[in-house]
């Protein structure tokens, strides 16, 4: 069973090198860079590339505390523990309560696409997702053009399971998704999990 007891108090997760906490007001600046950066939306496309205004960033916060207050998602900042520095942002959306399953996200700024920031909070998250959250499965989709994040999907242990043909439509025509999964108990996030226990430690 899913813990809904999480929802009671956001979840703060902690690492040696990073804080993900809830979105908040003093965000609305670092999130409308984010989400109006086209590096970032050329892979989302769901955005039809437009740039985000502060209204707009106004209204994806409203519309994340909404979806945790009703226990449909989760959505965190990625900041740098040290310094406090928005690096982006990570979410699970569509919990499926009695099916013990969700889908991640994320969307990380440029500035640090290197280092593999990516994959320490993607492990994170996914972590928190089976010990914590008491998922059994977690999808993500993205663009078959995406290889960077496919390739940190595939190094953590997620695998391809569908080819999604003409699933999004970005205003002009229809563009492909990859469906990955990772399942609870996948033997090779446990290992890896064991090896990076020295940059994962976390508090919940």
């Amino acid at each position: 069973m899913v813990n809904q007891e999480l929802f009671n108090t956001f979840p703060i997760i902690e690492t040696d090198r990073f804080l993900l906490r809830e979105l908040e007001e003093s965000d609305i600046p670092k999130l409308v860079e984010l989400q109006s950066n086209t590096k970032v939306n050329q892979f989302l496309t769901y955005r039809n590339h437009i740039e985000v205004n502060k209204e707009e960033a106004v209204r994806f916060i409203a519309t994340k505390k909404m979806f945790f207050e009703k226990k449909w998602g989760i959505t965190w900042v990625f900041a740098a523990k040290e310094t406090k520095e928005f690096l982006g942002i990570i979410s699970y959306e569509a919990i499926d309560m009695p099916h013990h399953r969700a889908e991640i996200s994320g969307e990380l700024h440029p500035d640090y696409w290197r280092g593999r920031m990516a994959q320490e909070g993607l492990i994170s998250v996914v972590r928190f997702g089976f010990e914590n959250l008491n998922l059994h499965s977690i999808a993500a989709k993205t663009s078959p053009k995406n290889r960077a994040t496919i390739a940190v999907l595939k190094r953590i242990g997620f695998q391809q399971e569908g080819h999604l043909v003409d699933r999004i439509f970005n205003g002009t025509t229809y563009e492909d998704q990859y469906l990955f999964s990772i399942i609870k108990g996948n033997g090779y996030f446990e290992n890896l999990i064991i090896e990076k226990k020295h940059l994962l430690k976390q508090t919940i």
